[in-house]
């Protein structure tokens, strides 16, 4: 059976919002070459990742080598040695389908199509690269050297890309705009239902039984720690709440944030029962490209989700209905005391509905299939 390529900047990034959306863009590419066998690459970087589905090549483990790499043209987790590897394999299989996850693997684009242009390339942008780093390292030297390697790699995928896809209508209106190519489909968020009413029965009080339970997901990320800070310093102190923080390398911030309204856990295997054990999920994002998958994974849990305009970026209207969107301290201290006063939902079943409908796996098939029609009418 011939194979199909899929190599991912994602899918090495454990325990993040990155990660669980490369594992559906995975999916995606075995429903898309259904006739074909997937072979998926992904980069290793601090942390073992372990997938017998996946192989992982050895990556940036520091700054320094990630700055350097940068430097030298390569992105995404591509290094030399993990390009000539990936070369070689190109050369002996001859991949009639190469599905590059991710928009910084433009080198690795250019190689392909220059070599084999019969192969069809498609590359799912996970963000505007170009506009994130500019929003995460301002006009640092340090910005200026990732965001010239980011710029050139994502004009290589935009040139050298047969298809292209992205999350939401923002990022395909950047993409016009910056790189001239319009994006062939929209594919939003979506995540595995994980979902058991069942547990939600083990929902415990809060040490203040009429405070609300908060819980905030998001590994130590730029962004997410930047709008943590600022729910605690501008939000917190004004709400009859308590707080859990989760997400990877967050533990480190433990010491600083940690008191008695707020619980730091930081990295954990598994969220869900905190999910169950909560009234509420906050997004305090304000910076961002993409879209949030903590926003879909609160929607799935039926928990009701508070979050800026950032953090529900990409979402239909209607699920914005379920919770609230919050882009100052009064929104979200309103919104925090009107579910004090109304009453705390265990389950939020608008929200389910939505997730079920729009960000489910299949709840995209069809549009899967369109794509998949379109692909195989060019071939």
């Amino acid at each position: 059976m011939e194979k199909v390529l899929f190599v991912s900047s994602f899918i090495g990034l454990q325990n993040s919002g990155g990660s669980v959306a490369a594992l559906r863009n995975l999916e995606l590419c075995k429903l898309l070459f259904s006739k074909y066998e997937t072979e998926a690459y992904g980069f290793r970087f601090k942390e073992l990742m372990v997938n017998e589905h996946i192989k992982f090549l050895p990556s940036n483990d520091s700054k320094l080598k990630t700055l350097i790499n940068y430097s030298l043209g390569n992105a995404g987790g591509l290094t030399f040695s993990n390009l000539v590897t990936l070369q070689k394999l190109i050369r002996r299989n001859k991949y009639p389908f190469v599905f590059l996850d991710g928009s910084l693997l433009g080198r690795l684009a250019k190689y392909i199509k220059q070599r084999n242009p019969e192969t069809v390339v498609v590359v799912f942008f996970h963000n505007v690269e170009k506009d994130l780093f500019k929003q995460t390292f301002g006009a640092s030297i340090v910005y200026k050297t990732l965001q010239k390697s980011a710029g050139y790699n994502e004009k290589l995928s935009a040139r050298y890309s047969d298809y292209i896809i992205c999350f939401n209508t923002r990022d395909a209106f950047a993409i016009e705009k910056y790189y001239g190519v319009k994006t062939d489909a929209i594919f939003p968020v979506t995540v595995n239902d994980r979902f058991d009413e069942r547990l939600i029965k083990q929902n415990e009080p809060a040490t203040n039984e009429t405070a609300v339970k908060l819980l905030f997901v998001g590994s130590d990320f730029a962004a997410n720690k930047e709008g943590l800070i600022w729910f605690l310093k501008e939000v917190m102190p004004n709400i009859n709440a308590e707080l859990i923080v989760l997400g990877r390398g967050m533990e480190k911030y433990r010491e600083s944030w940690e008191g008695l309204r707020v619980k730091v856990i930081g990295t954990v295997e598994n969220t869900d029962l905190y999910y169950y054990n909560t009234d509420a999920v906050i997004g305090p994002i304000f910076i961002g490209s993409g879209m949030k998958v903590k926003t879909a994974e609160a929607l799935m849990m039926g928990k009701t989700f508070l979050g800026t305009g950032e953090a529900w970026e990409g979402y239909d209207e209607k699920a914005k209905e379920t919770g609230f969107v919050c882009n100052t301290s009064i929104d979200f201290i309103n919104a925090i005391n009107s579910l004090t006063c109304s009453g705390k939902e265990v389950l939020n079943e608008a929200a389910r509905k939505i997730y079920e409908d729009l960000y489910s796996p299949h709840s995209q098939l069809q549009k899967v299939q369109q794509l998949k029609e379109k692909i195989s009418g060019n071939d």
